[in-house]
């Protein structure tokens, strides 16, 4: 039993010699331009820990469907990210540095969502989208104005974020999103640390929102509008036994982050609101942080009913 395991022990551990870090190692890569997106201008290792990123590993561009052997330490790396001259980003994960080891940067590797990576220095910002609505323009810009707008021609969905590397200093950060709704931020980018901003529904209702009031009585509703394309036109409102106690067209339409204070006779339990395209949306609970019910993509009310007229088969 103990011959068995012999051989067995001497390949795992040859396996691990092989992927570990030795000082001074180089290893010799392949990266080939299948982008089909223009030059491949720049090539960046993001080191272990995450924090800093290589300096550009390209000397010159590289052509569409061609290749270029670069030698680099090895090392298990986070991430190889790849940058073509149409300024889209690719991105190969978890990257074992050994000789003739090869990175295709392809459509497969195009980094279309969750995360997308634009390289302007050594450290990092990271910027989440932790609303509701797409994110369609970000600006980060020091005193000079460098190096300005780094989202286009991207957008970020809702739970998607950029990585923003940066020299250190000081920055001005200017989000937008697709209400053309901004935030902005001033940021302080250190060299070896992660700055953050994560962007909330909460952050652009209080930054954004214009309040309207409507309805008598002592009690009080308050809603907001997170739809960044249709407004709201119309509002019922149903106390704690199902019954409706009030209904209203709205006058003007409630757009992206308005706000609507409502006062009733009695309390509300829940609510059905219409946008300007007859879909509507139903909440029987305010937001826990705000007070106020938050009217967003969520809550839309889907009809899966057939047509028995119809053979839908």
């Amino acid at each position: 039993m103990v011959l068995t395991l012999i051989p067995i022990l001497a390949v795992l551990l040859s396996f691990f010699n092989f992927f570990s870090l030795q000082p001074g190692s180089v290893s010799l890569i392949e990266i080939h331009n299948a982008a089909d997106s223009g030059d491949l201008v720049a090539v960046y290792s993001v080191m272990p820990g995450e924090m800093q990123i290589s300096p550009n590993l390209l000397d010159s561009p590289l052509p569409e469907d061609s290749s270029i052997w670069l030698a680099i330490p090895g090392m298990l790396y986070p991430a190889i990210i790849g940058l073509t001259s149409s300024d889209l980003s690719y991105r190969e994960v978890s990257f074992a540095a050994v000789d003739s080891a090869t990175i295709e940067f392809d459509r497969m590797r195009r980094e279309y969502g969750r995360l997308i990576n634009k390289v302007y220095g050594p450290n990092r910002l990271s910027i989440t989208n932790s609303s509701q609505i797409q994110l369609v323009s970000i600006s980060v810009s020091d005193s000079s104005g460098f190096p300005g707008e780094v989202l286009l021609p991207d957008v970020i969905f809702p739970g998607e974020a950029i990585n923003v590397w940066l020299d250190s200093g000081s920055y001005n950060v200017s989000v937008r999103d697709r209400s053309s709704a901004s935030l902005n931020y001033s940021i302080s980018i250190d060299s070896g640390s992660i700055a953050s901003i994560k962007l909330t529904l909460q952050d652009f209702i209080q930054e954004n929102t214009v309040s309207y009031v409507i309805g008598e009585g002592s009690c009080i509703v308050k809603l907001v509008s997170a739809l960044p394309v249709d407004s709201l036109c119309a509002l019922d409102l149903y106390n704690l036994n199902g019954e409706s106690i009030a209904g209203y067209d709205l006058q003007p339409t409630l757009s992206c982050w308005q706000k609507l204070t409502v006062y009733t006779e009695e309390p509300v339990s829940w609510l059905s609101a219409w946008d300007t395209n007859d879909r509507s949306y139903s909440l029987n609970a305010p937001d826990s942080v705000l007070g106020a019910y938050i009217i967003d993509v969520n809550c839309v009310d889907f009809d899966i009913s057939f047509d028995k007229n119809n053979d839908w088969r």
